[in-house]
């Protein structure tokens, strides 16, 4: 009797002890079944993006171990995927009708989780429809590989306590089995951190031999500037302009050239400072040489331009099939979006080269609010340069420079006030005209005979270039009716370099003074015919008073007469 409080304290110690190991279990248990209600919900109301996923990454039925009915559900979402068929509630629940467990069939079991997912309601609708669709699959995936390696070993230590044999044998066959298991789960891919040079060499004779081209990259269309870079490889490119400077349109027509000089590459187009519509006008005028202004308004007609213009439409409807251009018309972009978009279609155009265009980097929304807009810019950069490299596409975005480069020439130290711009990408670039705002010394060529008779020299800077020591400037001629950019070639890059190596020599020379005006030139003197008749009568005096010499040569004449 006296026994009996300490029994059951102690009985209730074990129970709480039991009780407080049981709590993490079950809490853990909660939340890979909610994960599992948030990837059914993301495969019921986006298949596509969803179904691509779970076939890459190899996401099986028997990985969802919190619930049968998730199970169930995921089993029949997964069948009308891999048969081409709708998915939504109809289908699956026809497909749940059809699977019997123990004299019920599946939809008995799971029908009522199944409609709370298709409708949003009930468990599935406390939140909205989780997109990050990769995280989840790994978050399956790691938690049925705890729960199997915690039967193999379960299952070995209890043939170790029972079992009188082979106790050796026994733990060789369990490490063998949680070895295999590891194996087959392959949550994050394979991960080789031994570096393999002879592969390495290899992958870059075969991309070599593929291309044909003194350059291993995609071609960006213009020669010195591959030249220059090495084309476009799968690394994160930095172009940067203060406003106006034409930034949107060279990104813009890199993206049309990238599309066109590689068959086999894709492209996405973040277009977060123009219209999707902009976008096309411009791809149109690119491809058939009709003015932008043309190609937005046809009037009045003309029809050698309306046949050029119809061959350009023919010819980007057929680059279109190889691009998505996301625009602000569904909303801002936030970096989670961006990642989500780019991992769906980096799952379409499976093992084909992508190109990823931003225009303006600055747009893409973070996750959270930051006080420091340089802390938030660095952190945009390093998530977008993770994503490249884990991805693997090639990224190419456009950044604001402050106002001082309107007015002159970007320097690495104008850059370096975001010094993020400079150490995160692969290279940085940056775009300038005199023609913009400085007028002081302009670069203008003259197109006689052309709409653009006046054509301004654009420079572009190579400021940063991580695996080349190929630096400095490549200049373009900018045609502005067809918003389009024209590579100088060599030799007159080398003039204008020439050129810009004197002016500032010169600036520095009289310390970075502004150049005094140039006074104009007097106007000609000329001989005007005046009608006297509408001269008043002092004009008139003064204009027929004699002068000096006329004066003393009448004064000789009458002192001779004398």
């Amino acid at each position: 009797m006296n026994n009996e409080p300490i029994n059951n304290s102690n009985s209730n110690a074990a129970g709480g002890a039991s009780n407080s190991q049981a709590r993490p279990e079950i809490s853990h248990r909660e939340d890979i079944y909610k994960t599992e209600i948030e990837f059914l919900k993301s495969f019921a109301h986006n298949p596509d993006f969803a179904g691509l996923y779970a076939l890459n990454l190899n996401l099986m039925p028997s990985n969802f171990q919190s619930s049968v009915k998730t199970r169930y559900i995921y089993t029949a979402l997964l069948s009308l995927y891999n048969e081409n068929r709708a998915i939504n509630f109809q289908n699956a629940r026809m497909h749940l009708n059809g699977q019997m467990h123990q004299q019920k069939s599946h939809f008995e079991v799971c029908g009522e989780l199944c409609e709370h997912i298709f409708n949003l309601t009930g468990e599935a609708g406390e939140s909205p429809v989780e997109a990050d669709v990769k995280t989840l699959i790994y978050k399956i995936k790691e938690n049925s590989l705890r729960i199997e390696s915690k039967k193999l070993l379960a299952s070995s230590m209890n043939k170790l306590n029972n079992d009188k044999g082979d106790y050796v044998n026994t733990i060789k066959k369990c490490a063998e089995s949680i070895s295999v298991l590891l194996e087959n789960s392959n949550l994050s891919g394979e991960c080789n951190y031994e570096p393999d040079a002879i592969q390495t060499n290899i992958d870059l004779e075969i991309a070599t031999a593929r291309n044909n081209r003194p350059f291993c990259g995609l071609d960006t269309g213009f020669d010195l500037l591959n030249q220059a870079i090495n084309g476009i490889e799968n690394e994160m490119y930095l172009i940067g302009a203060a406003g106006s400077m034409g930034k949107t349109t060279f990104a813009t027509q890199l993206a049309f050239q990238i599309l066109k000089a590689n068959p086999d590459a894709n492209l996405i187009f973040f277009s977060l400072d123009q219209s999707q519509k902009d976008i096309l006008v411009k791809f149109i005028s690119e491809a058939s040489g009709v003015s932008v202004k043309y190609i937005k308004c046809s009037f009045p007609r003309n029809e050698n331009l309306d046949i050029k213009k119809k061959e350009g439409i023919s010819y980007v409807a057929s680059l279109t099939k190889r691009m998505r251009i996301v625009d602000e018309s569904h909303g801002e972009v936030t970096i989670k979006d961006f990642k989500n978009i780019i991992r769906k279609h980096k799952l379409e155009f499976l093992n084909k080269p992508l190109v990823v265009i931003v225009d303006t980097i600055s747009s893409i929304r973070p996750m959270t609010r930051y006080d420091d807009k340089l802390s938030e810019i660095s952190d945009i950069l390093s998530e977008l340069k993770t994503l490249v490299r884990t991805e693997e596409f090639a990224m190419v975005a456009t950044f604001n420079l402050d106002g001082s480069a309107e007015v002159k020439r970007p320097k690495r130290d104008d850059l370096a006030r975001v010094p993020a711009y400079i150490y995160q990408p692969y290279v940085t670039m940056a775009l300038y005209s005199d023609f913009i705002f400085n007028f002081e010394t302009p670069f203008l060529e003259w197109e006689w005979g052309s709409s653009d008779l006046m054509v301004p020299i654009v420079e572009l800077e190579i400021i940063k270039n991580k695996m080349s020591g190929n630096k400095g400037r490549i200049f373009y001629r900018y045609l502005d009716s067809l918003a389009s950019y024209r590579e100088c070639v060599e030799l007159e890059n080398e003039n204008y370099n020439a050129m810009i190596e004197n002016i500032e020599h010169f600036e520095h020379k009289r310390g970075n003074q502004p150049i005094p005006p140039i006074a104009p030139p007097h106007p000609p003197v000329r001989n005007i015919q005046v009608d006297n008749k509408n001269m008043g009568e002092s004009d008139f005096a003064a204009k027929n008073k004699p002068k000096d010499k006329e004066k003393d040569r009448d004064k000789d004449r009458d002192e001779d007469i004398v």
